[in-house]
């Protein structure tokens, strides 16, 4: 459990880092309200515009979190599946951040002259060897559940680089491709933790 002065100084950090923002977002002639309010507000959109796509984001996020417990109940038990589930999080974590700001869409190419297609291929390198280091656990798993999630985001980005086929079945193609990874990840991640807690309740009679 963290202490009072840890939580405490990771709130304070995060309170800092937003007004250090805020502030220069401010400084430069920009309105720190279009940073903070919602996108539908800002630009006068129907409260329903981008529902689906926020949903796909907490679906990330949700999966991350869902590892990041199963990695720290896990680590007494097994440092190498901590690792694992640790990684795995960092990972997802990364994937709602670039589809929050639509970093492979919109800023990569507009903003930093870096190709959507060389976004997309340093995703596929790096979850490819994720799949290498981590192939023991990964293999444990409910593999076909994460066979489905991978051919649905496959099947999503295809749509996407070749252009071909509507916005609509590319991204409910995305849509269930991340719901079926959040799946897996909650069920991974319970599993472990069932067997962390099995293992030291094992542990505790043969004391």
């Amino acid at each position: 459990m963290l202490s009072g002065r840890k939580i405490l100084l990771v709130l304070g950090a995060f309170s800092a880092f937003l007004a250090a923002v805020l502030f220069a977002v401010a400084a430069a002639g920009l309105s720190a309200a279009d940073l903070v309010r919602d996108t539908t507000d800002t630009a006068k959109l129907p409260w329903w515009t981008g529902g689906f796509a926020r949903l796909g984001i907490s679906m990330w996020l949700v999966a991350a979190a869902f590892c990041v417990l199963a990695g720290i109940v896990v680590q007494r038990a097994s440092r190498d599946r901590a690792i694992f589930f640790f990684v795995t999080a960092g990972l997802l974590t990364l994937l709602s951040f670039d589809d929050s700001f639509q970093i492979h869409e919109v800023v990569a190419p507009a903003h930093l002259g870096i190709s959507e297609y060389a976004i997309y291929a340093v995703i596929a390198v790096a979850a490819s060897l994720w799949a290498v280091r981590f192939r023991r656990e990964i293999l444990e798993s409910r593999l076909w559940l994460l066979g489905l999630a991978a051919i649905m985001l496959f099947g999503s980005v295809s749509s996407d680089v070749i252009e071909r086929g509507s916005a609509a079945a590319e991204d409910w193609l995305k849509l269930t491709g991340i719901a079926a990874l959040a799946l897996w990840c909650a069920d991974t991640g319970i599993a472990a933790i069932w067997d962390a807690i099995g293992s030291t309740q094992a542990d505790g009679s043969e004391d």
